[in-house]
């Protein structure tokens, strides 16, 4: 459409704008959520780790733990995934990174991740 013909030109729809800048303001909370989560989450596979707790034991311990609510639900997750889809938790590590916005939650997974499979 040309404004010189004397045809209108049509606006385009902002309706879409607005819900993408309402997700990724919602996406933006839940990073929020798990980076401020993250700290706890790490020292926990960490003393559980050097206990001699496997990793899925302590995905499923961190399920029963109540204080960080978003790992709480991203635990589940991973337990869900492992007892009802059959996967290793490694491979669920590493979809869940691939899925997540948060880089410090992604290069955590990743590393957890590398580091168990290369030993």
């Amino acid at each position: 459409m040309n404004k010189a013909d004397g045809e209108k030109v049509q606006a385009p729809f902002k309706g879409p704008k607005i819900f993408r800048q309402m997700l990724s303001r919602l996406a933006e909370e839940d990073n929020n959520g798990i980076n401020r989560e993250l700290p706890f989450a790490a020292l926990l596979f960490t003393i559980l780790a050097a206990s001699g707790v496997t990793l899925y034991e302590s995905w499923k311990k961190l399920c029963s733990i109540d204080h960080p609510p978003r790992f709480q639900k991203e635990a589940k997750e991973v337990v869900r995934q492992v007892k009802v889809l059959g996967y290793d938790p490694l491979t669920v590590m590493q979809k869940r990174a691939e899925k997540m916005n948060s880089k410090n939650y992604r290069e955590f997974l990743l590393g957890y991740v590398s580091a168990v499979r290369s030993g």
